[in-house]
């Protein structure tokens, strides 16, 4: 499959995030369908949601290069965070969610209906918070490393060539503008 992607200065850098959410809410399709699972998203509010939990990780100090780790099941909250990680050009570290489902980040480790009793932070919580500061997309050279799956590191351009499964099915949709069912 082809893809159109919006560099931010041709062919050095880009922003993987941007070419799967932003550029469709610029171009006037905030309104359509981004995801469906329990309720549909579209694209604005998938847009919203990442740039907040971008805005979480970047209060955490992560930002070009640095390591984000997620335990999380394919679904909503994995593709948000996979998302925001690459709007801030961070390392998208994906492990299989053999423990509770989690995302950890410098030692933080943030999960879904946290325990107030423990250390953990909760995803909604936070998720308020950074819609206060919402995180705006990265300048990512197109060689830097993006995504770790499966024990082998990608480089940003290497995520808009594609694969089979998760994550790249969810990218590829996203990139061409279509819905992601999950």
């Amino acid at each position: 499959m082809r893809v159109e992607i919006d560099w931010i200065h041709r062919p050095d850098t880009l922003n993987v995030c941007f070419n799967a959410l932003d550029r469709h809410v610029v171009h006037g399709r905030a309104d359509d369908v981004a995801l469906t699972d329990e309720a549909p998203w579209t694209y604005a509010r998938l847009l919203e949601e990442v740039a907040a939990f971008g805005g979480v990780l970047r209060a955490f100090g992560v930002g070009l290069g640095d390591n984000v780790v997620a335990r999380l099941p394919e679904g909503r909250d994995a593709l948000v965070a996979l998302l925001a990680s690459l709007r801030l050009g961070a390392v998208h570290a994906l492990e299989a969610p053999d423990r509770d489902p989690a995302v950890t980040v410098g030692g933080v480790v943030i999960r879904r209906g946290a325990d107030p009793a423990s250390e953990d932070l909760d995803w909604d919580v936070l998720l308020r918070a950074g819609r206060t500061d919402p995180a705006p997309c990265a300048e990512v050279p197109v060689t830097a490393p993006a995504l770790v799956l499966d024990g082998r590191t990608l480089a940003a351009g290497d995520l808009l060539a594609g694969g089979p499964g998760w994550p790249y099915d969810a990218l590829a949709r996203l990139f061409a503008g279509g819905t992601v069912e999950l």
